[in-house]
Parts: C-alpha cells; sequence; structure tokens
C-alpha cells in the first residue's frame, strides 16, 4: 500500500489574510467494477451532506472513466475519478483561518 502524501496549504483568494485552504490527492489502484464504485461514492457523500455530479467520458482507449464530485455548504470539495486503469481522490477543504505559510 503506498504512503498517503500530505495535503499541500494554499492562499483562499489573492490576499494572504483572507485565509488557507488544504488540498489532498492521491493515485490508487483500478476497482473490480469502476462504475460501482462511483456510484457508491456519490451515495456515500450524498449521505454526508454533499451536493453531488456525476459524469462518464472515455479514455484515450475509449474504456470508460467515471467521475464523481462533492462539495458541502461549507465549501469543501472531493472528486473521484475511477476507471480501469486506477483511481484518483482528491479533496480541498474550506477556507479556514490562517496563512498557507503557517503549514510549510
Amino acid at each position: 500500500m503506498p504512503l498517503s502524501p500530505s495535503p499541500s496549504s494554499v492562499e483562499c483568494g489573492p490576499h494572504s489574510d483572507e485565509g488557507v485552504e488544504f488540498h489532498w490527492a492521491v493515485q490508487g489502484a483500478a476497482t473490480e467494477d469502476p462504475r460501482e464504485y462511483a456510484a457508491r461514492a456519490a451515495t456515500v457523500l450524498k449521505g454526508a451532506g454533499f451536493s453531488t455530479n456525476r459524469s462518464t467520458s472515455e479514455l484515450t482507449d475509449k474504456r470508460p472513466l467515471y467521475f464523481v464530485g462533492g462539495e458541502s455548504s461549507s465549501g469543501a470539495q472531493v472528486a473521484l475519478s475511477a476507471s480501469a486503469m486506477n483511481t484518483v481522490l482528491q479533496v480541498s477543504s474550506a477556507c479556514a483561518d490562517g496563512a498557507a505559510t503557517d503549514f510549510d
């Protein structure tokens, strides 16, 4: 199992006093049924209060790529892409007090 990367911190807006948000991404192995995996992710996100959107596109080799995006009322965001090649999960926090330099 690969180690989980640390989140990165970035300023929320063009000014350093507007706050900080965190971004995290990890790539994992493909699932047996990426379509079902994406559907389950959408159900979990909805159950946690996220608004969700789903889409399907094609990889360059014509295999399907399933995408699920979610956003909470606080501004936190989640994106999951699942295909026969891999699974990618990206998470962004809501804006919080502080500065990105506080977390270097």
